[in-house]
């Protein structure tokens, strides 16, 4: 048998081999885990690479298109602009607009005027409402004799009802 001395040894000795096992089991443990983990990460951290150039993508998409309609915005303003912009051919336009309210007779109201101008073909298109119909023989009448316009064109079909009737006159001419 041993003795108490001994005991004592055999005792601190076992301990220290049941930690040394103990923390060479949790090393080993810790060691295959972050193995086994790695895969994980780096899958990840590949995914959060692609999110974030696929996020500059995008933002960089939205700007561009943010621009574009900034540009078309631009370009749209700028062509009403120069339709707007008021040279000595376009002061005729308001003369002949003049002409055609002065020459309204009563009962012809004019809902709209619009000017088309495509190279040499230059037309203006009057929207209204007649109370009747001889007004709007005798508006016709009116404009036919003005010597800017070169032809009046009222469809037929704008006669059809005797009061209250819509009609469209598209005058051509060299304005």
């Amino acid at each position: 048998m041993l003795s108490q001395e001994d005991k004592k040894i055999a005792r601190k000795e076992h301990r220290l081999r049941v930690t040394t096992v103990s923390l060479l089991f949790s090393f080993f443990t810790i060691l295959i885990a972050i193995v086994f983990l790695m895969p994980s990460y780096f899958i990840s951290e590949s995914k959060k690479y692609a999110a974030i150039k696929y996020s500059e993508v995008i933002k960089k998409s939205i700007m561009e298109k943010e621009e574009n309609a900034s540009n078309d915005i631009l370009f749209v303003i700028k062509e009403k602009l120069n339709l707007l912009a008021l040279d000595k051919e376009d002061s005729s336009l308001k003369n002949i607009f003049e002409i055609i309210i002065s020459d309204k007779p009563d009962g012809v109201m004019i809902n709209g005027l619009s000017y088309n101008k495509l190279s040499n073909n230059q037309a203006v298109v009057i929207v209204g409402k007649a109370n009747k119909r001889e007004n709007l023989l005798m508006f016709k009448k009116l404009l036919e004799q003005e010597t800017l316009f070169t032809e009046i064109f009222l469809p037929v079909s704008d006669f059809v009802s005797d009061s209250d009737i819509e009609f469209t006159i598209k005058i051509s001419g060299n304005f």
